[in-house]
């Protein structure tokens, strides 16, 4: 699944290096695991910008990253495919999507299955949100600031506030709740 190179462009691959040189992530491969994520939590999916000046701009992550993460993407992926509602699917048809749905397959005549093109559209609803992520952490972390100083803090006030979307108790009232 994830076995190949990856390529983001146009905007997306601006705000990955923006992210990576200003230190928030040691390299493109970890925005990429990170963004579906967040992506996914916030409700932001976004597809690829053709239109800005950034549109002939690209990363390329390398297979070697890729595979390096290639148990921590493909869990986020089933993951993701397994919650995502935003057909309305049952979930026997997103447990199939999620983990029966994986691999592109080809007919005699070299063109996509049915398999391999919902695993397509299951790989594009993933990328999606990856590049939602990529859009939520820029605006963030990056667009509000102007120093490194702004840049921690306002990496800090998004962890803390993506941590208080995931358990909206406090500490004291989660252990309460034992």
């Amino acid at each position: 699944m994830f076995d190949k190179n990856i390529k983001i462009s146009g905007v997306h691959s601006y705000y990955v290096e923006e992210l990576k040189n200003q230190n928030f992530f040691n390299r493109y491969i970890d925005v990429y695991v990170h963004a579906p994520l967040i992506g996914f939590q916030y409700g932001r999916s976004s597809s690829h910008d053709k239109t800005s000046e950034y549109a002939n701009k690209d990363i390329n992550i390398f297979l070697e990253q890729v595979m390096s993460e290639a148990n921590n993407l493909e869990f986020i992926f089933r993951l993701i495919m397994l919650l995502d509602d935003s057909e309305n699917m049952p979930i026997e048809e997103r447990i199939t999507r999620a983990f029966r749905d994986d691999a592109l397959s080809y007919g005699d005549d070299d063109t996509l299955n049915d398999v391999g093109k919902r695993h397509e559209n299951n790989m594009d609803l993933f990328n999606s949100y990856v590049l939602g992520g990529i859009e939520i952490l820029y605006e963030k972390i990056i667009v509000q600031g102007a120093t490194e100083l702004d840049y921690i803090k306002n990496s800090f006030d998004f962890m803390k506030e993506y941590h208080l979307s995931m358990n909206p108790k406090s500490a004291d009232e989660l252990l309460k709740d034992l």
